[in-house]
């Protein structure tokens, strides 16, 4: 499952916080949400993406903070890109994840609620 960059606010666009650990949980909110209405959970995440906003760059260890308490164990790979700005002024994070889902069973649907 391929999870496209998920922002630090929820589905109607809200903003969790203003600092990058607050957004940082919120990002991977969505993509547990996500990863919960198909049966699975963060565990099942292999890889991240994580998209800094330039002028958060010496903040990253919030980041890495709020990683190692949601992967305690066995933490995903992850790819940091460090960019000049993100789609809205305030966004300082997104976050896409790569997570291998167990098989469905006979008849289930894959697809994920939009």
């Amino acid at each position: 499952m391929l999870i496209s960059g998920q922002i630090g606010g929820d589905a109607e666009g809200h903003l969790a916080g203003s600092n990058l650990a607050e957004q940082t949980e919120a990002a991977l909110d969505n993509v547990e949400r996500l990863l919960l209405s198909l049966g699975s959970d963060l565990s099942r995440v292999v890889m991240l993406r994580i998209y800094l906003a330039e002028f958060a760059r010496y903040e990253q260890q919030s980041v890495v903070e709020v990683l190692r308490r949601r992967f305690p164990v066995a933490p995903p790979a992850a790819s940091w890109l460090i960019v000049r700005g993100l789609s809205e002024p305030e966004w300082l994070i997104a976050i896409e994840a790569e997570a291998v889902l167990p098989e469905p069973i006979a008849g289930e649907s894959v697809c994920a609620p939009i």
